[in-house]
């Protein structure tokens, strides 16, 4: 079996059987899923606004109830500050630092370092290292979608300079469309008040 190739392929279990929760005597189906193995490569990698964005586990993958990705991004790759509606975010920094703000909570983050951040928790983050790559895991699976919706194939696995990120294309395109998967971008007058450390959007902020 090749990289990427579902083991499915050869071996397809799917069984549902009725189970009891607790409390609410609720029959629920369970589905098994597929098992398949997947790393990065340009066949699951696109292009996500200057940077890179793996695909290794989707919602469609898991029934909706994860997904995980490999995020390759620099300095001014950033996303603009937002809060998740049902999505609890895990990130796992494997390369380079980042600095968090949730409040007034300042937070560097660097290989080996695991940040989770709640649903319904505003939050931004700077790239402090040249090159960073992290792990983004959602809990419930939505953001995948949303990024699925704005990716490009990736034609190498090095980042590109001459492109366009958040911070130099119209950003009202990419609200809308985050919104329609759960996830509210903030307004430069709640960005200030959630976070009073926060330099703003857009701004490069390197490790000194």
């Amino acid at each position: 079996m090749s990289d990427g190739e579902s083991i499915a392929e050869s071996f397809t279990k799917t069984t549902s059987q009725n189970r009891s929760e607790t409390g609410n005597e609720k029959n629920r189906e369970t589905i098994v899923q597929a098992t398949y193995k997947r790393r990065t490569d340009l066949k699951n990698t696109y292009a996500y606004m200057g940077s890179l964005m793996t695909f290794l586990v989707e919602g469609r993958d898991t029934g909706g109830q994860f997904a995980l990705m490999e995020y390759q991004a620099k300095p001014g790759n950033e996303p603009p500050p937002h809060w998740h509606e049902v999505e609890d975010e895990t990130l796992y920094v494997l390369e380079g630092e980042m600095e968090a703000y949730l409040g007034d909570e300042v937070l560097r983050i660097g290989p080996g370092e695991a940040l989770f951040i709640p649903h319904g928790e505003p939050h931004a983050w700077y790239i402090l290292s040249p090159s960073f790559r992290m792990l983004i895991m959602t809990t419930p699976a939505q953001m995948d979608g949303y990024f699925r919706q704005v990716v490009q194939p990736a034609e190498t696995l090095e980042l590109n300079d001459d492109v366009v990120t958040y911070a130099t294309s119209d950003l009202q395109r990419f609200i809308e469309l985050a919104a329609k998967c759960g996830t509210q971008s903030m307004t430069a007058e709640q960005t200030k008040k959630a976070f009073p450390k926060y330099a703003g959007f857009g701004v490069k902020k390197l490790n000194p």
